[in-house]
């Protein structure tokens, strides 16, 4: 999923990662979200986590990060 660029975290790991605790619908997981060569930062969801949800549909989604 891309993350508009106003709620993105800082890349503070090599390969343009960054670590987060992510929640999306009320489910939580540790991951980092990556920056894209096209400059996008996206969050991948694990299909457990997406369930029914397809392309399009809304979801409700929490990143948590620390600052350097």
């Amino acid at each position: 999923a891309p993350v508009p660029d106003k709620y993105a975290p800082p890349v503070t790991h090599a390969w343009g990662r960054t670590p987060v605790r992510a929640t999306v619908d009320g489910l939580t997981w540790k991951t980092s979200v990556s920056r894209g060569k096209d400059g996008r930062t996206l969050l991948a969801v694990p299909k457990k986590v997406r369930g029914a949800k397809g392309d399009g549909d809304r979801v409700r989604v929490r990143l948590e990060f620390n600052s350097l």
